[in-house]
């Protein structure tokens, strides 16, 4: 199929090159082709902007925008590359094109709606920049050219493939400081807040109708520990200005709540969101372990901190001063990262932590599934590989003969190794094994972290009583002591086994460790009592009818 699938796609692009395509719109869909489609505001613009009849002080196509990496000004908002650029790097995709440029762009890549300025309110600088409505009136549109250039089923199969990144809000929040806006004493700081998050949920549940699933976000960054919100501070020396992140806060808090209710409200939906706020602030309080000098003062810019929007002179204010290496401070401007600390945040996105991004990261969204090793079709090898068999344990003794024992998948990755320094030279081999996987003690290492974490967050005694009534998931091993059970074997008597297998479980203090609830098994029969007991009580709380009623339509 794969073969015939190919041999189709060539068979177009052989012969465009002797007729004309004008009857040969539709292109090719590779197989597990995962798309971006970007919306936001100035942090993911690629330029549209560009495009757009505003002014300067909306714009980033001038020096000394972009000169760091493309050398020359692109319309993105630092001196370099953006984290969208980065996470279609990581996604072995070119950089996705700005929706508005003239030119011809890759419709299968996606496409990027965002707008430096714009807010999910249409009122945040209306009429100068595109609102997050707009931008979603584009993507409709865009998605009715892609139905032309794929058919129906490639196209649904497109979109639900895809990520689609979101970053907005901040200006929804700096605009009315920055203008002097009396906002605030028509809405509490918790109401306009919640209109911003309404908005948003709006878009986010057009899209899901358009048939998007997997969603990125980014929360708010301390708005006011910027060098703009710090220049907004004026006369209080190295100060945030507190009412700017306290917004920040609140909105992160909201948004949170938002995309949990949806993922239980929308079948199918996934997200992806990073702790922006923690990542930012934490370069800005110790610049230098993450590889800067500084993390408070702008690059360019001019005033206090260089909080003042003037860098490139061509807005209002003319007059500006550049720093001489960016890749040394965290800030290219007033309030956008240079393209270091960019690529930092999308290495976050893409393959970051839970206490960083969660609960997935963006490179579990963009990976195909993982083909069996023993599947006799074509695979991506550098994608890995699935040597799991069903009934296996850690045991060779277990459903021996009938399954592929731990010791033998090993076998087999060793094999797969080997195939893999064929396909790529050693020291790429190398690299891929070694970023492969995460091994237990890491996984441990990652569990104490998030085990600090949540002393940080709910102190000691309240982290304490979580992790006690927690429930451990551990999937290995399982198969080994359900074969002993169900096969009359007398290994179970053996005392060290035996420790092995429960007493460790049942002692521990940790919380209820994989199948065995407090260490009691409660046979069926048993369960069975326990349901016409919950019958009889159920029998007192509503009439008979009710009763009945209920128990009919439970799910069994």
């Amino acid at each position: 199929m794969m073969g015939l699938r190919f041999y189709l796609c060539f068979l177009v692009l052989f012969t465009s090159l002797f007729i004309s395509t004008h009857g040969l719109g539709h292109l090719c869909l590779p197989e597990e082709h995962v798309a971006l489609f970007i919306f936001g505001d100035s942090l993911f613009d690629a330029g549209n902007n560009n495009y757009i009849n505003t002014t300067t002080d909306y714009q980033a196509n001038y020096e000394p925008y972009g000169e760091n990496f493309f050398k020359y000004s692109t319309g993105r908002y630092s001196d370099g590359r953006i984290i969208p650029d980065f996470i279609a790097e990581f996604a072995k995709l070119p950089f996705i094109t700005p929706y508005l440029h003239p030119g011809y762009h890759q419709y299968t890549d996606g496409a990027n709606f965002a707008s430096a300025g714009a807010g999910a309110l249409a009122e945040t600088r209306q009429g100068m920049v595109i609102d997050l409505k707009t931008q979603l009136s584009y993507f409709k549109n865009f998605e009715r050219l892609l139905s032309e250039k794929l058919d129906d089923a490639e196209a649904k199969t497109l979109l639900s493939r895809a990520v689609y990144l979101i970053n907005i809000g901040s200006n929804d929040y700096v605009v009315p400081f920055t203008r002097n806006s009396s906002i605030f004493q028509s809405y509490s700081q918790e109401e306009y807040v919640d209109m911003v998050i309404d908005n948003l949920t709006f878009v986010i549940k057009e899209i899901y109708e358009e048939g998007g699933r997997k969603f990125g976000f980014l929360n708010l960054a301390p708005l006011g520990c910027l060098p703009l919100g710090r220049a907004l501070n004026s006369g209080k020396t190295n100060e945030c200005k507190h009412e700017l992140t306290a917004l920040s806060k609140l909105h992160n808090k909201a948004l949170s709540e938002v995309l949990q209710n949806l993922e239980n409200e929308l079948n199918g939906f996934r997200y992806s969101i990073a702790d922006t706020y923690t990542i930012l602030s934490e370069r800005i309080n110790n610049p230098l372990k993450y590889g800067f000098k500084e993390g408070n003062i702008a690059c360019c810019g001019i005033g206090p901190y260089k909080g003042i929007n003037s860098c490139g002179g061509k807005r209002s204010i003319k007059e500006y001063e550049l720093c001489e290496n960016a890749s040394e401070y965290v800030f290219f401007d007033t309030v956008h990262p240079t393209e270091k600390a960019n690529q930092q945040f999308a290495e976050l996105m893409w393959s970051g932590t839970p206490d960083i991004i969660g609960p997935y990261n963006l490179k579990a969204f963009t990976l195909p599934f993982i083909t069996p090793l023993l599947y006799p079709g074509y695979y991506q090898y550098t994608d890995g590989t699935n040597f799991a068999s069903a009934g296996a344990g850690a045991l060779v003794e277990t459903n021996q003969g009938f399954v592929i024992e731990l010791k033998t998948q090993l076998s087999y990755f060793k094999n797969f190794e080997r195939l893999l320094s064929k396909k790529l030279d050693d020291a790429e081999a190398k690299t891929l094994l070694s970023k492969a996987v995460i091994d237990l003690k890491t996984q441990l290492h990652y569990f104490k972290k998030l085990a600090k974490l949540l002393r940080t967050k709910l102190g000691d005694e309240e982290a304490k009583k979580l992790l006690a009534r927690a429930f451990y998931l551990i999937s290995i091993s399982s198969n080994d002591y359900f074969a002993l059970s169900t096969s009359n074997s007398s290994a179970l008597q053996k005392p060290t086994l035996r420790k092995n297998m429960w007493k460790e479980i049942c002692d521990s203090k940790l919380g209820t460790i994989g199948l065995f609830a407090n260490c009691q098994v409660i046979e069926l029969k048993t369960q069975l009592s326990y349901f016409k007991n919950f019958e009889r009580l159920l029998s007192k709380k509503l009439d008979d009818a009710e009763a009945k009623t209920l128990l009919s339509k439970v799910v069994y």
